[in-house]
């Protein structure tokens, strides 16, 4: 019984905190955004990122900053097929005086973190609920059930 309580509770207190994970990095990119600069840049080069049963590509950009000096970044987020190709024009964020700030102006370059973790969130929210309260709905029906039900005369069969 404790087992099952401790997981209920887990489930409730993951989702929680994935959700609030989620609307901090949320109101972070937010912030970005509102001081973010928008240029166009390069792809030069897809670069390989391996996991142990997968491939992913990641763009290297390169653009001109407010200084005019060439930046060149890697972007935090990978595809396979790949996104972009080299030699291709994308549009790029960055905060002017930032060296880390770059990203390519895309859903998921910008809100990719965001909507994992709050999709992850709200699954186990719903579980740790559905897992805390189901029980208790079921409880109060039956109760309720033996005190207002109708009695049925039967004979049992089989």
């Amino acid at each position: 019984m404790k087992t099952l309580f401790f997981v209920k509770l887990t489930s409730l207190v993951v989702g929680i905190a994935l959700l609030v994970v989620s609307v901090f990095l949320l109101l972070n990119t937010k912030d970005f955004l509102s001081e973010a600069v928008v240029t166009q840049g390069t792809v030069l080069e897809l670069v390989e990122s391996r996991s142990s049963d997968s491939i992913t590509y990641r763009p290297v950009v390169q653009f001109t900053n407010e200084s005019g000096q060439l930046v060149n970044f890697t972007s935090s987020t990978s595809s396979n097929p790949p996104s972009y190709a080299p030699g291709q024009q994308v549009e790029v964020l960055y905060q002017p005086g930032e060296r880390n700030s770059p990203r390519i102006n895309s859903f998921f370059s910008l809100w990719g973190a965001e909507a994992i973790l709050a999709g992850i969130g709200i699954v186990f929210l719903l579980a740790g609920v559905i897992l805390m309260f189901v029980p208790e709905f079921r409880r109060r029906k039956g109760e309720s059930l033996k005190q207002n039900g109708v009695p049925i005369d039967t004979h049992y069969q089989g």
